[in-house]
């Protein structure tokens, strides 16, 4: 595939809405029909009623996750003898988790936040030399805050436009999930718990922000580990963190 001679359809199976906004935004950018499913289930029903050249297919989503999706297709492809394209798009980089990746039969993996560089590799043919890592989260000197800006910056290729409507949808998306996240750990739904952190913890990745993303991390896997004692500190750093992240990303620095 060449992202310079050719428009693909892609489908783009995700359930943050920033992260939504992020990978459509950089591949429409490129020329390219996009689709968005919120869940694997979504995905499945999508790619039988449509053609598609890529699935770039998040592992974590709710009723059916990417690993369950992959394998659904791939068993329904062996009815048409036809082989799609998926990437996995994942938060993590742990090698239990990439091996899950490949033995569903997705062809590789990216890590979130989506980057034009990593996808252009996929558009190009060369989507074997993705890492199958999730993108650094780094914490470069001059940091002004919590919030790596460059790192944004560099992610949304510079675009004020796209950095408004990603902040747009984060604004709306991490206090939802923030509710969530307390109801469930009041409630004591473990699984719950370990949704909606794994989502959280993918949003604070797109704004480089590595404390909050590793205590949403902390969390997820309390919930995961059934650690219900746990769950209630655990939250409250993590709310002190977001509000922090919040605050900051009111506002941009003038030069972005």
């Amino acid at each position: 595939m060449n992202s310079d001679a050719e428009v693909l359809s892609i489908l783009v199976a995700e359930d943050s809405s920033s992260n939504q906004l992020m990978a459509v935004s950089l591949l429409e950018g490129e020329g390219h029909r996009v689709r968005v499913a919120n869940n694997g289930k979504k995905a499945v029903e999508l790619f039988e009623q449509e053609d598609f050249d890529l699935i770039l297919m998040d592992i974590e989503m709710p009723e059916m996750d990417g690993i369950e999706a992959t394998r659904e297709i791939r068993k329904r492809e062996r009815e048409t003898a036809g082989r799609l394209l998926i990437i996995a798009l994942s938060a993590d980089s742990l090698h239990e988790d990439r091996m899950k990746c490949l033995n569903a039969g997705m062809d590789g993996c990216i890590g979130k936040p989506v980057r034009m560089d990593d996808l252009h590799r996929i558009l190009d043919g060369e989507f074997e030399a993705a890492p199958m890592t999730a993108s650094p989260l780094r914490n470069p000197k001059g940091k002004r805050g919590v919030v790596d800006w460059n790192g944004i910056k560099e992610t949304v290729g510079g675009s004020r436009e796209l950095l408004e409507t990603v902040l747009k949808a984060i604004f709306v998306e991490v206090p939802d999930l923030m509710s969530k996240l307390e109801t469930a750990v009041a409630q004591h739904d473990s699984d719950a718990v370990k949704h909606h952190a794994h989502t959280l913890k993918g949003t604070m990745q797109t704004v480089y922000v590595e404390s909050a993303a590793h205590q949403a991390m902390l969390l997820e896997h309390a919930g995961r580990d059934g650690h219900l004692k746990e769950m209630p500190n655990q939250f409250a750093e993590l709310s002190r963190l977001v509000d922090l992240v919040m605050e900051e990303l009111k506002q941009p620095p003038h030069e972005f």
